[in-house]
């Protein structure tokens, strides 16, 4: 049982640390407004449904 509550959360620090510098490189890379405003959308829908 603990090795799968350590899977799971493995797995979301790996998605929103993912999530997080995909955002980041987008910034660095001045992407559109809309753009940029969708992903961070988007991050923070799955961030609530995958985990923080």
């Amino acid at each position: 049982m603990q090795a799968k509550v350590e899977a799971e959360l493995a797995a979301r620090t790996t998605f929103l640390a993912v999530a997080n510098e995909f955002i980041e490189m987008m910034e660095r890379e001045a992407k559109g407004p809309v753009t940029f405003k969708k992903a961070r959308r988007f991050h923070d829908l799955l961030d609530s449904s995958i985990g923080n």
